[in-house]
């Protein structure tokens, strides 16, 4: 143990993930960094997984496993074991990736002041085989600018070591989005995020995703949409807050001509790509989201 680093929490919350979950809790007992305690919730399996975790904490020290009483879904379950870590940093796990050895250390050593960083991540199928191809072709750079994460989010949770001083600003999660896109506007509005391009997770696509298979009606997404901009105007602190009304009046009318011109004109701050014209196709395009749990 390094006692001159500081402590850092690795965050996972598990649910019937018993077919992968042995594979990533080795690659997390192989973190060149320490300090390290690994916490885990587990949000009622159904399936062996909370006795494989008993296993591993009966075995490793570092391991501290807690089990929900009743099933809270992956954004309050994350928010939970959040709350539990000791960590100065805390890092956070999917049930079903598998990390590279030094992606802790890697991501400790570029955060700088920030309170977020984030990184890329290289897909791979159920049996561990590489797809050829990045969650991202490229990490996007930080926009320490909430409205480059008003429409669209770049940042995945399971690349991400955040601070956690941001709790104190990130909390509670809303519901009507997913916690990793509310955890980075919020380190945006701070000014303090940030990224590393480089490849730290293997991470694994498959039928059972909890992001995958969300469907929804392009009016269920305007709702969404409108709820998720009101979770943003919340903020007390919140920068470009007449944007954001904005935005919010847009989506409650559910008008897909005022959206398009919307991004147009604001295609510099909203998207994060270089070129004008990659820009100005991404703000023809009507993005719209599911909220967690329900579509």
């Amino acid at each position: 143990m390094n006692e001159n680093l500081p402590l850092i929490s690795i965050a996972l919350s598990t649910y019937n993930g018993e077919k992968y979950l042995e594979e990533q809790l080795d690659s997390l007992l192989r973190q060149t960094y320490t300090p390290l305690e690994i916490i885990i919730v587990d949000d009622c399996s159904t399936d062996s997984t909370f006795h494989l975790l008993k296993k591993y904490e009966q075995k490793h020290n570092i391991f501290k496993v807690f089990f929900n009483e009743q099933n809270l879904g992956f954004n309050k379950s994350f928010e939970k074991v959040f709350s539990l870590c000791s960590g100065e940093y805390i890092a956070i796990s999917d049930q079903d990736d598998c990390w590279m050895e030094n992606k802790v250390e890697r991501l400790s050593q570029h955060i700088g002041e920030n309170l977020l960083i984030y990184s890329n991540s290289v897909l791979i199928d159920e049996r561990g085989h590489s797809l050829g191809r990045n969650k991202f072709k490229k990490v996007q750079p930080a926009r320490n600018d909430p409205r480059s994460f008003s429409i669209r989010n770049v940042v995945a949770g399971h690349t991400v070591l955040f601070r956690k001083e941001l709790l104190k600003l990130a909390s509670p999660f809303p519901t009507v989005c997913f916690y990793d896109w509310w955890m980075a506007l919020v380190a945006a509005n701070e000014n303090k995020i940030t990224n590393l391009n480089e490849v730290l997770t293997k991470h694994r696509i498959h039928t059972f995703n909890a992001s995958q298979g969300c469907f929804f009606s392009k009016n269920d997404g305007y709702d969404c949409m409108h709820g998720w901009i009101n979770s943003v105007l919340s903020l007390e602190n919140l920068r470009y807050r007449n944007f954001f009304e904005e935005l919010y009046n847009i989506f409650g009318k559910k008008d897909d001509k005022l959206l398009k011109c919307f991004q147009i004109k604001n295609n510099k701050v909203i998207y994060n790509k270089k070129g004008y014209f990659s820009r100005l196709n991404n703000a023809r395009k009507i993005v719209l989201s599911p909220i967690p749990g329900v579509f």
